[in-house]
């Protein structure tokens, strides 16, 4: 029964994670049109999408250690290691947030240090943010 309840709980995650890809549109939707002929084309972009991120989702835990010991990530271990979509992680950059540029031949790198820096600021806005609300309260 643990067994069967365990791969329930699993299951439940992806659904959750593969939800949040969809809103977020880290996957896309298709149209729903049956008659277009790019319909089924577009079915087995997402069906790939999805093996895609459950394999990602799966292999995160051994993933973000590796990446939390360099300094430059590429766009997509950016979005791994800070599990933004990419569009989120391109605002992040162009809003001066985190720091990112592009190398030779176009491709987008990604300090580590400064996605951290990121959600260090966020989390330290959240303890003062804290603080004041008992000061105020007491």
């Amino acid at each position: 029964m643990k067994i069967a309840n365990d791969i329930k709980i699993i299951f439940e995650d992806d659904a959750k994670r593969l939800t949040e890809a969809f809103m977020t549109g880290e996957i896309p939707v298709p149209s729903a049109d049956s008659s277009n002929p790019s319909y089924m084309s577009n079915l087995h972009e997402i069906a790939s999408d999805i093996l895609r991120f459950q394999l990602d989702s799966k292999m995160l835990s051994l993933i973000i250690p590796f990446l939390g010991t360099m300094k430059w990530l590429s766009l997509d271990e950016a979005c791994l290691y800070a599990r933004k979509s990419r569009n989120t992680i391109l605002d992040l950059i162009k809003e001066g947030k985190i720091y990112g540029t592009k190398a030779e031949g176009g491709e987008w790198i990604v300090d580590r240090e400064s996605i951290d820096a990121y959600y260090n600021e966020e989390r330290l806005a959240l303890q003062e943010k804290l603080r004041d609300l008992r000061r105020r309260a007491s």
